[in-house]
């Protein structure tokens, strides 16, 4: 597990069980793509336990909401309109998740690094005739 019941109420202030912090782990574990046991950099570990915590705390009053939630992203009714805003995950993942997992290593900038083309090394004191 990456969190306890009792980190889970130091962070967030709700009570929650073993069971639940198992199910927001296991939502955590596929918004993210990152099972526990592949997961070795300690920062992912935070940022996963973080996550996990929000989620369990979230889960508390939104119970079937995630569990019941008819996949839309807008429904319009006579009172109003309802927008989810699901690049976040909503109304599955906690918002305080979503936004945390992107501290995890791979959701930064992509670049690589390459050496010299076509095996000539670069000189600065190369001068062209």
């Amino acid at each position: 597990m990456f969190t306890t019941v009792e980190q889970v109420k130091e962070l967030t202030g709700y009570d929650v069980t073993i069971e639940l912090i198992f199910q927001a782990q296991a939502i955590i574990e596929s918004f993210s793509g990152r099972i526990e046991q592949e997961v070795t950099l300690v920062k992912d570990k935070e940022v996963l336990a973080k996550s996990v915590a929000y989620q369990a705390a979230y889960m508390v009053t939104n119970y079937e909401k995630i569990f019941e939630q008819v996949g839309l992203t807008s429904m319009q009714t006579p009172d109003g309109a309802l927008v989810l805003d699901i690049t976040l995950g909503a109304p599955y993942i906690a918002p305080l998740a979503a936004i945390n997992l992107r501290g995890l290593s791979d959701r930064g900038t992509k670049s690589v690094k390459i050496g010299s083309m076509f095996g000539v090394p670069v000189r600065a004191d190369w001068k062209r005739d």
